[in-house]
Protein backbone atom coordinates (compact mmCIF):
# COMPACT_ATOMS: atom_id res chain seq x y z
CA UNK A 1 0.00 0.00 0.00
CA UNK A 2 0.96 3.61 -0.81
CA UNK A 3 0.44 6.37 1.37
CA UNK A 4 0.72 10.48 0.89
CA UNK A 5 2.19 12.37 4.26
CA UNK A 6 -0.93 15.05 5.19
CA UNK A 7 1.37 16.91 7.29
CA UNK A 8 -0.34 15.61 10.52
CA UNK A 9 2.10 15.20 13.81
CA UNK A 10 -1.34 15.01 16.98
CA UNK A 11 -0.40 11.75 18.64
CA UNK A 12 -2.35 10.90 21.48
CA UNK A 13 -0.99 7.88 22.90
CA UNK A 14 2.65 8.18 22.16
CA UNK A 15 5.10 5.78 20.80
CA UNK A 16 4.83 7.34 17.13
CA UNK A 17 8.27 8.49 16.14
CA UNK A 18 8.74 12.92 15.14
CA UNK A 19 7.75 13.15 11.43
CA UNK A 20 10.87 15.63 10.93
CA UNK A 21 11.58 13.26 8.66
CA UNK A 22 8.90 13.09 6.87
CA UNK A 23 8.15 15.31 3.69
CA UNK A 24 4.44 16.57 3.42
CA UNK A 25 3.05 15.33 -0.13
CA UNK A 26 5.68 12.85 -0.28
CA UNK A 27 4.38 9.47 -1.38
CA UNK A 28 5.61 5.88 1.05
CA UNK A 29 5.64 2.60 0.86
CA UNK A 30 3.84 0.80 3.96
CA UNK A 31 5.52 -1.90 4.62
CA UNK A 32 3.94 -2.80 7.97
CA UNK A 33 0.65 -1.75 9.82
CA UNK A 34 0.43 -2.14 13.59
CA UNK A 35 -3.55 -2.38 14.89
CA UNK A 36 -4.03 -1.33 18.20
CA UNK A 37 -6.81 -0.81 20.45
CA UNK A 38 -7.00 3.13 19.28
CA UNK A 39 -4.53 3.92 17.13
CA UNK A 40 -2.88 2.25 13.64
CA UNK A 41 0.36 2.79 12.88
CA UNK A 42 2.06 2.79 9.92
CA UNK A 43 6.00 1.54 9.60
CA UNK A 44 6.99 3.02 6.21
CA UNK A 45 10.21 1.64 3.43
CA UNK A 46 13.13 3.29 4.41
CA UNK A 47 12.32 5.65 6.95
CA UNK A 48 12.72 4.58 10.73
CA UNK A 49 9.99 5.00 13.20
CA UNK A 50 6.53 4.17 13.43
CA UNK A 51 4.27 7.14 12.46
CA UNK A 52 0.16 7.31 12.98
CA UNK A 53 -1.69 6.11 10.46
CA UNK A 54 -4.15 9.42 10.54
CA UNK A 55 -0.90 11.43 9.45
CA UNK A 56 -1.55 9.58 5.96
CA UNK A 57 -3.75 9.54 3.10
CA UNK A 58 -3.88 6.19 0.88
CA UNK A 59 -2.63 6.61 -2.30
CA UNK A 60 -4.90 4.91 -5.20
CA UNK A 61 -3.68 2.23 -6.93
CA UNK A 62 -4.29 1.10 -10.12
CA UNK A 63 -6.10 -1.62 -8.97
CA UNK A 64 -8.87 0.23 -7.48
CA UNK A 65 -9.40 1.70 -11.34
CA UNK A 66 -13.02 1.73 -12.57
CA UNK A 67 -15.37 2.36 -14.92
CA UNK A 68 -18.57 4.32 -13.98
CA UNK A 69 -21.52 6.19 -15.07
CA UNK A 70 -23.73 8.66 -13.28
CA UNK A 71 -26.35 11.54 -13.77
CA UNK A 72 -24.89 14.21 -12.33
CA UNK A 73 -20.93 15.74 -12.52
CA UNK A 74 -18.86 15.17 -9.52
CA UNK A 75 -17.98 17.50 -6.62
CA UNK A 76 -14.88 17.81 -5.26
CA UNK A 77 -15.50 17.61 -1.07
CA UNK A 78 -18.68 15.57 -1.50
CA UNK A 79 -19.49 12.31 -2.06
CA UNK A 80 -20.52 10.74 -5.33
CA UNK A 81 -23.56 8.32 -6.43
CA UNK A 82 -22.73 6.28 -9.30
CA UNK A 83 -23.02 2.83 -11.00
CA UNK A 84 -19.70 1.16 -11.47
CA UNK A 85 -18.83 -2.03 -13.65
CA UNK A 86 -17.52 -4.39 -11.02
CA UNK A 87 -16.05 -7.46 -12.47
CA UNK A 88 -14.90 -8.99 -9.08
CA UNK A 89 -15.93 -12.46 -7.61
CA UNK A 90 -17.66 -13.76 -10.92
CA UNK A 91 -20.36 -10.74 -10.66
CA UNK A 92 -19.81 -9.48 -13.72
CA UNK A 93 -22.31 -6.56 -13.97
CA UNK A 94 -22.96 -2.92 -12.53
CA UNK A 95 -23.36 -1.98 -8.95
CA UNK A 96 -24.56 1.21 -6.95
CA UNK A 97 -22.40 2.67 -4.46
CA UNK A 98 -21.22 5.97 -3.13
CA UNK A 99 -17.52 6.72 -2.72
CA UNK A 100 -16.10 8.54 -0.09
CA UNK A 101 -15.81 12.27 -0.45
CA UNK A 102 -14.32 13.36 -4.19
CA UNK A 103 -10.61 15.15 -3.76
CA UNK A 104 -9.87 15.64 -7.69
CA UNK A 105 -12.06 15.80 -10.56
CA UNK A 106 -10.66 16.49 -14.85
CA UNK A 107 -12.38 16.24 -18.07
CA UNK A 108 -10.89 13.86 -19.96
CA UNK A 109 -12.87 13.60 -23.05
CA UNK A 110 -15.74 15.51 -24.49
CA UNK A 111 -17.28 15.10 -27.92
CA UNK A 112 -21.12 15.33 -28.84
CA UNK A 113 -22.15 16.22 -25.54
CA UNK A 114 -20.52 13.05 -23.81
CA UNK A 115 -18.09 13.74 -21.17
CA UNK A 116 -15.76 11.69 -19.88
CA UNK A 117 -13.98 12.11 -16.20
CA UNK A 118 -11.27 11.32 -14.62
CA UNK A 119 -12.48 11.24 -10.54
CA UNK A 120 -10.31 10.47 -8.01
CA UNK A 121 -11.48 9.41 -4.24
CA UNK A 122 -9.45 8.49 -0.92
CA UNK A 123 -8.96 5.08 -2.56
CA UNK A 124 -10.04 4.26 -5.97
CA UNK A 125 -10.11 6.18 -9.22
CA UNK A 126 -13.75 6.41 -11.46
CA UNK A 127 -13.31 7.26 -14.81
CA UNK A 128 -17.33 8.53 -15.11
CA UNK A 129 -19.18 9.19 -18.11
CA UNK A 130 -22.12 10.97 -17.44
CA UNK A 131 -25.62 9.62 -18.46
CA UNK A 132 -28.47 11.83 -19.60
CA UNK A 133 -31.14 9.84 -20.39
Amino acid sequence: MKVRYNGGTDSYYGGTQNTSNLVKGQVYNVIRMIVLRSETRLILEGVVGEFNSVWFDEVPSDDKTYMAYSDEVPEVGKPMNCIRLDLSNDSDGFVECITSPVQKVSKVYDKDDHPLYRVTTRNSVYMLTIYRG
